[in-house]
């Protein structure tokens, strides 16, 4: 008789490798829930920016992009790309017009971007979702 014993990293009864299709998160034992929602979004008027909020199920990476919009994910970290996130929660995303946008964004004051946002959560598929919104820039008098 043999046995093998496998890692247990979210302590839930279930082997990492053949039984637990999410290793990652405790109550889920198929694959890892890619469903994120999207939170308040706080505009910056003097800057003409804004910070969206997206709340994601567990940790994984968030990525954002669209068209006339900079790809940088997080305020705090200044990241490029994609960025981790190390457990479930919210993730503030800065939305910075470029290009086109920001030229009409300085000369009228207010441009609607497109974005895109991607979750792809640790061992799962990617999900992601677009979000119309606009930027506002109070004008220097």
């Amino acid at each position: 008789m043999a046995a093998t014993i496998e890692p247990d990293a979210d302590r839930d009864g279930y082997g990492d490798e053949s039984q637990d299709g999410c290793p990652t998160q405790s109550a889920t034992h198929d694959a890892c829930s890619n469903r994120f929602s999207f939170g308040n979004l706080q505009r910056r008027r003097n800057k003409g920016t804004a910070t969206l909020r997206v709340r994601v199920p567990g940790p994984g990476r968030v990525s954002l992009s669209g068209s006339g919009v900079v790809r940088r994910v997080v305020r705090e970290e200044r990241s490029a790309g994609a960025h981790a996130v190390p457990a479930a929660g919210t993730v503030k995303l800065l939305i910075k017009a470029k290009g086109k946008a920001k030229r009409k964004l300085n000369r009228t004051g207010g441009v609607r971007v497109k974005v895109r946002v991607a979750y792809t959560p640790t061992g799962g598929t990617p999900n992601a979702k677009t979000r119309k919104l606009k930027l506002i820039k109070k004008r220097q008098a």
